[in-house]
């Protein structure tokens, strides 16, 4: 199979799949930043870049994105982007936008130390231009919240899915479903709001800071009580 020299290099990762000089209809860029740092004024409404990852390559939130010279639509900061150089007009339309995205398009981490909750409010905000959509979370990763995910400021019906039933996950072993977890920081209050037609599916929320894994659901039970008191008011 014979490919393009731009497309071979963009496969191979080289610099010269983006070289500013030269620009094809098909692209790379290694994360979003360098994405809306490209000169745009080249570019016409064929332009593709694919972009391998968000804040790094490979950390789950690159994609394919078109360029669209005329287009006004308003930004969200993840499906509709703003190049560094652009004005009134011109934005990078991300390609391929599914039902289920994964919050790493939109910056999350995922590595249960950063905070992940401007990725997810990047996310609500953009439910309400685009509609509802269901927030995918990725296999394996924890994503922490310092404060309160409002879900219910964005568009009815937009959900939360894990990858698989925590109840599943307790109950076929270790290491049969990938530890995914959403991590609230209980101590200040931190929780989910949810609005008209709004789920968490398969979501299994964590207090931010446990150290060990609950072994059974009385575990988790338990656990939910300790964080709802320390989320209670006291009286004074």
């Amino acid at each position: 199979m014979r490919m393009s020299a731009a497309a071979a290099a963009l496969l191979l990762g080289a610099p010269s799949a983006f070289a500013a000089d030269a620009p094809t209809p098909l692209q790379g860029a290694p994360t979003q930043r360098s994405l809306l740092a490209l000169d745009t004024s080249r570019l016409d409404n064929t332009a593709l870049v694919m972009v391998a990852g968000y804040a790094r390559p490979g950390d789950g939130g690159g994609g394919l994105f078109l360029w669209q010279p005329q287009s006004t639509e308003s930004t969200g900061g993840v499906f509709v982007l703003v190049p560094d150089n652009g004005g009134q007009t011109g934005r990078w339309i991300r390609q391929g936008q599914a039902d289920r995205v994964a919050p790493e398009i939109a910056g999350a981490s995922g590595n249960g130390t950063s905070d992940d909750q401007p990725a997810f409010s990047r996310l609500i905000a953009a439910s309400r231009k685009r509609g509802a959509f269901t927030i995918a979370l990725t296999p394996g990763r924890h994503y922490y919240a310092a404060t309160t995910l409002d879900l219910s400021v964005g568009a009815p019906g937009l959900a939360m899915a894990g990858p698989a039933s925590p109840r599943v996950a307790l109950h076929s072993g270790a290491g049969s479903v990938p530890d995914t977890r959403l991590e609230l920081n209980a101590a200040e209050g931190a929780s989910v709001k949810l609005g008209a037609g709004q789920v968490l599916q398969d979501v299994l929320v964590w207090r931010h800071g446990l150290a060990y894994a609950p072994t059974s659901l009385a575990d988790v039970r338990s656990e939910v009580q300790n964080c709802l008191k320390k989320m209670a008011p006291t009286g004074n």
